[in-house]
């Protein structure tokens, strides 16, 4: 075969791969009297080899891994430059890696071998041990931890082999370039629960990852990612996996117990070494009577993939170990930005994957004038994913949008739509898809504007194709009518909430104002996603408003975000400029200012429609509906709003209320609020107190302490 190019003493004979990090070539070493070796080339990027701070990190770190040699462990050759380009040569394995194996047995809807998940699993814990027990030609422990455990980081050869590979490359690509030592490849799935609590990690951590890997081979379902960044984040934090096991019966108890022990959310809980869960794992096909050996894996991956595993002498397709890509909740094949769009397109984009409401972020348009030409936006595929708060993050295999979830009208089909709100932000050309996916999860309003194909600005409510798709649309065609409704008001805005939390309801508190409109998911009486039309609410946005990145940083992340499924926060922490316990904290406070802008509000309307089914779990786990409601009057309400609705009670007597649902003692009172509802108590009425106020802040504690706790009930005012 004819080289592609020359480089150094390789030759590059064919372009099999390209991701965010390399380009990757199949490559041959020649040498003397017609000596020949096939290897694998991965050449870094231009962008990447003029970081000084990376290219350290990287030969740092393929100075140590280097010495790796284990039949389980895919061997670096060597790091090398020629010219100011770095390239890695290592050991190319001609087989499949383990995502390519899980993906195609989704594919053709085939049910997990158990017996070759186990031996998987038990052949790459034979490669992690022998790197975590690594030591130098001094006898000195290498301390290698590969961090990037993950399906697509585990081949598996036609020939029968099992191995664990980016050894070489794993630190370096962690590590921003001010030193973080803890951020992760943007495979927020395979973290560890220290990883995402931003502790220092040790080779445990690399257990804990093999553990999701063994559960996901085994059922062919995402273990701990979610719907979200922040849900992923918090499943992974807590590490809860009983309720997994009661959906999958076929998982026997004595390999539960392995999982378990290999999923401890405290390390201290979980094997010491990889060589424990490799010994538990052989006991346990030993007590099934199963050995197995390189030929039975070779006939089963012939079972698999059929003719090409006979008849392949290479990997002819992208592997994701290859191109340093990411594993996603939907591992069908999703179109990606084709070369030659623009920059600006690509951003267009991703904003709005961030609208779609699958998690995914971006930064809002800046406004310009309707005539302006817009950024082209490329068709958006969600992420899928099982009904909210169920358990189900997705099949490998998942269908796409447009196949399962959204009806297409053939009249619009094919044609492009403009979007643009009150405020004259303009988005898009965005395809029919696209559109209907924005107005189902709450991004685009019936009462914004669009324009089909370039004409005339109208409202979406006015186009009757577009019109029906929208879920209060749906409501209205199904005669679902509101439980609540009424008239938003700041003052009245606590019991709004209060009505849908004391009754533990579940379904969607929709608020409107002119153009703009929220709508708060809720489940059992808790909030777990606020969807919002307001493009300042974004996580790009909100992220840059709080120099959290930089403008450029953003850009770059939002270049790449294909890379991940549309999912920025993965972008973000892989590319080092958000750690994973960081953004823990950001999507938090993201969620909260949401909540809280609510109660800026002082006009439209708020409705209440039981039984609508959550679209995805953005909340934290711990979300308190109260504390939101408290924050809400304190940052909104001034002494001024609330001193008219008080007035006539100012010599009444204040009497506590018993409530069923909340006590005053449960409500996250600050000291100061605490310390005014006691002097209420003892003065009988708080007209006594309030003279005695000797601040308008104190006042206003005064005011929003007994706001809240009228409106829930707890207490009462009795005329003297």
């Amino acid at each position: 075969m004819k080289p592609l190019q020359v480089l150094g003493k390789y030759e590059l004979l064919q372009k099999i791969g390209a991701g965010g990090m390399a380009e990757v070539y199949k490559a041959r070493l020649t040498g003397i009297e017609g000596f020949e070796k096939i290897v694998v080339v991965k050449k870094i990027l231009p962008g990447y080899a003029r970081n000084v701070s990376f290219i350290k990190m990287l030969v740092d770190e393929a100075k140590l891994t280097s010495v790796l040699q284990h039949p389980n462990v895919v061997q670096i050759f060597e790091l090398d430059h020629i010219d100011n380009q770095y390239y890695i040569a290592m050991e190319l394995v001609d087989g499949k890696d383990l995502l390519k194996i899980l993906a195609r047995l989704a594919e053709d809807k085939a049910e997990p071998n158990q017996t070759m998940s186990c031996f998987f699993a038990a052949e790459v814990c034979k490669g992690l041990d022998y790197a975590h027990r690594a030591r130098d030609i001094y006898g000195n422990t290498l301390n290698i931890i590969h961090r990037d455990v993950s399906p697509s980081n585990i081949i598996v050869s036609w020939g029968g082999s099992v191995k664990i590979m980016d050894f070489g490359v794993a630190k370096a690509r962690t590590q921003d370039t001010k030193g973080s030592k803890h951020v992760l490849r943007g495979k927020l799935g395979y973290m560890s629960p220290e990883q995402v609590k931003g502790e220092e990690i040790d080779h445990r951590s690399d257990i804990f990852s093999l553990g999701i890997v063994l559960f996901e081979s085994l059922t062919l379902k995402r273990l701990f990612l979610g719907r979200s960044d922040l849900e992923t984040l918090i499943n992974i934090r807590d590490a809860s996996i009983e309720r997994k096991f009661e959906k999958y019966p076929f998982i026997g108890e004595e390999l539960r117990t392995i999982l378990r022990k290999a999923l401890a959310a405290d390390r201290e809980q979980r094997y010491g070494t990889a060589m424990e869960f490799h010994e538990d794992l052989v006991e346990y096909l030993y007590e099934l009577k199963v050995r197995v050996n390189n030929a039975q894996v070779e006939d089963y991956m012939k079972s698999v993939f059929g003719e090409e595993a006979q008849n392949s002498a290479l990997i002819k397709e992208t592997t994701e170990e290859l191109v340093d890509t990411e594993l996603t909740n939907d591992i069908a094949r999703r179109p990606s930005t084709s070369p030659g769009v623009p920059k600006s397109a690509v951003e267009e984009a991703r904003r709005m994957e961030e609208m779609v409401g699958q998690g995914r972020a971006a930064v809002a348009p800046k406004p310009h004038p309707p005539q302006e030409e817009t950024a082209q936006a490329e068709t958006v595929t969600p992420l899928t994913s099982g009904s909210a708060g169920s358990d189900d993050f997705g099949e490998y295999a998942s269908p796409k949008f447009g196949e399962e979830h959204s009806p297409v009208s053939e009249s619009l089909k094919g044609h492009e739509f403009k979007l643009r709100n009150t405020s004259g932000y303009v988005f898009g050309p965005v395809d029919f898809d696209n559109l209907v996916n924005l107005l189902q999860t709450g991004a685009v309003s019936e009462e914004e504007f669009v324009s089909v194909d370039g004409g005339d600005w109208q409202r979406v409510r006015e186009i009757t194709g577009v019109r029906k798709f929208s879920p209060n649309e749906a409501l209205k065609s199904k005669g679902v009518t509101p439980i609540y409704s009424g008239t938003i008001s700041r003052t009245g805005m606590v019991r709004v909430f209060y009505q849908v939390s004391s009754r533990s309801l579940s379904g969607k508190l929709r608020f409107t104002m002119s153009s703009a409109q929220k709508e708060f998911y809720f489940r059992n009486g808790k909030p777990r996603h606020i969807a919002s039309n307001l493009k300042q609410e974004l996580l790009g946005s909100f992220l840059l408003h709080r120099q959290v990145v930089t403008e450029e940083q953003m850009e770059e992340a939002l270049s790449r975000a294909g890379e991940f499924g549309g999912r920025l926060g993965d972008a973000l922490v892989s590319m080092g400029f958000v750690k994973p316990h960081e953004l823990y904290w950001l999507l938090d406070q993201q969620f909260r200012e949401k909540f809280l802008q609510v109660f800026s509000w002082t006009q439209g309307r708020y409705e209440f429609y039981e039984g609508v089914p959550c679209p995805i779990d953005m909340a934290p786990s711990d979300a308190n509906v109260f504390r939101y409601v408290l924050e809400g009057v304190r940052k909104f309400s001034t002494a001024a709003d609330l001193e008219k609705l008080f007035k006539q009670h100012e010599g009444s007597t204040v009497k506590e209320k018993r409530n069923e649902y909340v006590s005053i003692q449960s409500l996250p009172l600050n000291s100061k609020e605490q310390r005014l509802f006691a002097q209420v108590q003892r003065a009988g009425s708080f007209g006594k107190v309030l003279r005695e106020c000797s601040t308008d802040e104190l006042k206003a504690s005064l005011y929003h302490t007994l706001l809240v706790l009228y409106q829930l009930e707890l207490i009462e005012f009795q005329p003297r």
